[in-house]
């Protein structure tokens, strides 16, 4: 029997609550039980993003500041998480885009995202980021 990999995964949450927070972290990362996680949690520095990104097998993150900072540094592809915004706006086509459902995105992808109310249908559940996860490494 071969013995599963254990996998060096990158969490970005968000450090603000909106509705692009994904609802359901604890339960993937219950999922995700016996791999390495990290999180990025408050500030850091481009060297120190840069050091933990290089560290991971794959980040998984909400539409936020880590899959720009990916792309602006040529990093690899991850898996963003994607709610109300509309990743053919705002995603990159070398990660994986996980949106549940195009009629969930807001009409107004400019506007204020304080101004928006979080709903948990708006995203996957976190066996279907769990799947993703694991087809990436």
């Amino acid at each position: 029997m071969l013995s599963k990999k254990c996998m060096k995964i990158l969490f970005n949450r968000g450090n603000v609550k909106n509705a692009k927070s994904y609802p359901y972290w604890d339960d993937l990362m219950n999922l995700l039980e016996g791999n390495e996680i990290r999180e990025i949690n408050g500030i850091f520095t481009t060297t120190q993003l840069l050091e933990i990104v290089n560290w991971c097998d794959v980040w998984v993150s909400i539409d936020s500041f880590l899959p720009h900072f990916c792309a602006y540094h040529k990093l690899k592809p991850g898996i963003v998480i994607w709610g109300k915004s509309d990743p053919e706006l705002f995603g990159y086509k070398h990660n994986v885009n996980l949106l549940k459902d195009k009629s969930r995105l807001r009409e107004d992808q400019y506007g204020v995202w304080k101004d928006i109310k979080l709903d948990e249908e708006d995203f996957f559940k976190p066996e279907i980021i769990r799947q993703s996860v694991e087809s990436m490494v």
